[in-house]
């Protein structure tokens, strides 16, 4: 295994341990995760937001919430999870692209930074998804 493929695997690794900090055992209950999580619940059993329960927030945070209400208790840390993997990968791959000493050092930060209980509250947070979301558009744009 090359140096590049080991500091691929170690990001990676990186990332997956910070987001087992947020299982589903230990994840802090806050009240606008309860909302989303609420209104998951609500289009589940059919209903509509915004016409049959309303908040503030754009409509994908409670789609993915819905979702990780289809996939059982550990859906929504499956597709935090999986964001922030697909976000560190991309990253990680336009730093190589763009031969920076060290490709694994802004995904690690941006990792911690996402993972940052005062920053993020912790996973399903709006604030969360809008870095995850903001990384993966600026690293497929800079990418091409």
């Amino acid at each position: 295994m090359n140096k590049r493929h080991l500091s691929l695997l170690g990001i990676l690794l990186a990332s997956v341990l910070l987001s087992l900090l947020y299982i589903p055992r230990y994840n802090l209950f806050t009240a606008d995760k309860e909302i989303f999580r609420y209104i998951g619940m609500v289009i589940l059993k059919g209903g509509v937001p915004y016409r049959d329960i309303f908040d503030h927030k754009p409509p994908l945070i409670f789609f993915l919430n819905y979702a990780g209400l289809l996939m059982g208790t550990w859906g929504l840390w499956l597709i935090d999870a999986s964001l922030a993997l697909l976000a560190t990968y991309l990253f990680f791959q336009l730093g190589r692209k763009y031969h920076l000493p060290y490709p694994w050092l802004p995904p690690l930060l941006f990792n911690l930074m996402i993972r940052d209980n005062l920053i993020c509250l912790g996973m399903g947070m709006s604030r969360e998804y809008t870095s995850i979301f903001l990384v993966i558009f600026f690293c497929v744009l800079l990418g091409k």
